[in-house]
């Protein structure tokens, strides 16, 4: 019997289109400070993308729902950010990078 696919074409095309037209506004990097840091994670893998569920310093916790696109550039961006910014090896494991002073 053959398989058929999770979500339609038409999905697929829907969640690119908005990736690219609806995205939110530019995270500054010196608001950095004032974003809320996230001290736990939960994930689950679902038929049509990622459950995230974020737990906060003061407690709270906020459940996303990641579509396959979204979930692709979050990868990526975390891979390709944490190797540029020293906080992960180039094999993409955690590591504690060495500030040198100039």
């Amino acid at each position: 019997m053959a398989g058929r696919k999770r979500f339609s074409d038409l999905e697929m095309t829907q969640w690119e289109e908005a990736a690219e037209t609806k995205r939110p506004s530019p995270i500054e990097y010196p608001n950095a400070d004032e974003i809320p840091r996230t001290t736990g994670l939960a994930l689950h893998a679902l038929p049509d993308g990622i459950a995230a569920r974020f737990r906060q310093a003061d407690g709270s916790e906020v459940t996303l729902n990641l579509n396959p696109i979204v979930a692709f550039s979050l990868a990526r961006t975390i891979t390709a950010g944490g190797v540029a910014a020293g906080w992960l090896n180039t094999n993409g494991q955690p590591c504690n990078p060495i500030d040198t002073d100039e």
